[in-house]
């Protein structure tokens, strides 16, 4: 469906739905009101509605035009993977989906914060997961972390790209973690093992001369195992995926986008 008629339709379900919800108080003969749709909200109450696993995570709710928003974590492997979906529940519906307001949007607007928050609590860990690293060459002003793939063909004109933009901007610094599995986590270890800079990345020559040799070492494996498990709990669904040192997320190789981040 299209999104813009998504979002004109739950819009709508909202308005319809916007209701001032009483509850009975212990002694069942005084009506109390509750403040807040939200507080009335939680899995169990998903699950009068929906197949929804008792493992998922409320991450966040809010009550949004009569209605709570909630953004859950539904695990999706065994490894902390996660499929993130938005709700707009009342205890009488649930509605997946999208939600645009005065031209806004909402859903949209709650996922991007959360995903700078997910990801500033877990920089620590992700700073030690970089594969590829190319330092600034003056004091750094912004740093552009790039989760890539040796096989992802957009995430390889991408990097020729960027090759071209950090020639000319000398205020920012590229780390590059690797998001692959089978074939192409061999040769994000290999890249790793081979401590590559950028411009030798790109050149796609280096996989067919280590084709033959294929070098493994434990750095590699673990930098290579680590990053791609920091992506599952980011909520990474395809490469290449951009971050900004704020934690803000661009998805695809969005080159204005990233030209607009990182020369701000």
């Amino acid at each position: 469906m299209n999104k813009k008629l998504l979002g004109f339709i739950l819009f709508a379900v909202m308005a319809v739905f916007s209701l001032v919800y009483v509850g009975r108080s212990d002694a069942g003969d005084t009506a109390s009101v509750v403040k807040s749709v939200c507080d009335l909200m939680d899995i169990s109450v998903l699950q009068k509605h929906i197949p929804i696993t008792n493992k998922a995570n409320i991450v966040s709710k809010r009550d949004v035009h009569g209605v709570c928003e909630m953004i859950v974590d539904i695990p999706v492997d065994a490894n902390g993977g996660v499929e993130q979906v938005s709700l707009y529940a009342t205890p009488n519906f649930v509605i997946a989906g999208e939600m645009y307001a005065n031209k806004s949007q909402v859903t949209m607007n709650t996922l991007n914060a959360l995903s700078a928050r997910k990801f500033k609590d877990l920089q620590p860990e992700i700073d030690k997961a970089v594969g590829l690293h190319v330092e600034s060459k003056g004091k750094p002003k912004h740093t552009l972390y790039m989760f890539s793939s040796p096989s992802c063909p957009h995430c390889q004109s991408a990097s020729a790209e960027l090759v071209k933009i950090l020639e000319k901007d000398t205020s920012t610094e590229l780390k590059v973690l690797f998001y692959a599995g089978g074939e192409a986590r061999d040769k994000s270890i290999a890249a790793v093992c081979e401590k590559m800079d950028l411009s030798t990345y790109v050149n796609t020559d280096w996989v067919k001369k280590l084709q033959q040799k294929k070098p493994m070492c434990v750095d590699g494996i673990q930098v290579v195992d680590k990053s791609t498990a920091i992506a599952r709990k980011l909520g990474i669904s395809g490469v290449p995926c951009f971050f900004t040192e704020k934690g803000e997320m661009i998805q695809g190789a969005n080159m204005a986008a990233i030209k607009k981040a990182i020369q701000g």
